[in-house]
């Protein structure tokens, strides 16, 4: 089975949250915490899907997005 790049991982349980009626923005941030899975949709193929990346892979992709997003920002405020 091929690894799955985390950020596809972590788009793919964050529209199933949403079609589920659930707050992806608190079930994901649980699950990141707690790395209780629990806090996934009740789908094997989901929470098989999101046990091929860890929890604590998942965190460190969105950390990066978000600090690459913030770094980008200054960069274009200081032209």
């Amino acid at each position: 089975m091929q690894k799955k790049d985390a950020g596809a991982v972590l788009q793919i349980l964050y529209t199933a949250m949403q079609n589920a009626g659930q707050d992806p923005h608190t079930q994901l941030l649980c699950y990141l915490l707690s790395e209780d899975p629990v806090y996934l949709p009740q789908n094997a193929a989901l929470r098989a899907l999101a046990a091929e990346v860890p929890p604590r892979t998942l965190l460190a992709h969105l950390l990066h997005v978000y600090f690459a997003d913030r770094t980008e920002g200054e960069t274009q405020d200081a032209r």
